[in-house]
């Protein structure tokens, strides 16, 4: 595959079937890299994902997707965190296995922090399962730093230690309304 044919794309709410089973695949492949499980995602109406997708088009979150030809590969998001203004949660970073090692993860990444910058956040944070190890070596190519871990339910029912981990994304505000 050459990563041409990989493009970063935003999708229409037409599409949340397409979102629905891309995360479920990354909730089922990987149910220790996510705090949701499988099963409350598969319980969830249309709705939800419609919802998810309609948030993200009026600018209240941040959905992207990797689409290679008709599929959807790879996702990432970003929601504003409620309690440190100008942060922004990187959250639901996934790659679909195989098309994994193909620079995907980090062409997700490097995308929205730019959106992000551009829209005026500050900070992004993340937190990520420590034993992920291709997970966190992206974080810290992509120049997030670990600040801090806890222990937590993940969506495979166990506890595991997560990194907390954070990237300064400049200090200029270029919000635009």
């Amino acid at each position: 595959m050459e990563e041409s044919l990989v493009q970063i794309v935003r999708i229409p709410v037409s599409e949340w079937a397409a979102y629905r089973e891309l995360r479920l695949s990354a909730l089922r492949e990987e149910p220790a890299a996510f705090s949701s499980t499988f099963e409350d995602s598969l319980a969830r109406p249309e709705s939800f994902w419609q919802d998810r997708l309609t948030e993200a088009a009026a600018g209240h979150s941040c959905l992207l997707f990797a689409r290679c030809q008709d599929r959807l590969v790879g996702m990432i998001g970003a929601i504003p965190d409620g309690s440190e203004p100008y942060t922004a949660v990187i959250i639901s970073v996934f790659v679909a296995r195989d098309f994994r090692g193909r620079g995907i993860g980090t062409l997700l990444m490097d995308t929205i922090l730019k959106e992000l910058k551009v829209d005026g956040f500050r900070k992004a944070i993340l937190s990520v399962n420590a034993g992920g190890i291709s997970a966190v070596n992206l974080y810290l190519k992509s120049g997030f730093t670990i600040t801090g871990q806890e222990t937590g339910q993940m969506g495979n029912g166990q506890i595991h230690t997560c990194y907390r981990m954070e990237k300064n994304l400049g200090d200029q505000v270029k919000r635009i309304s």
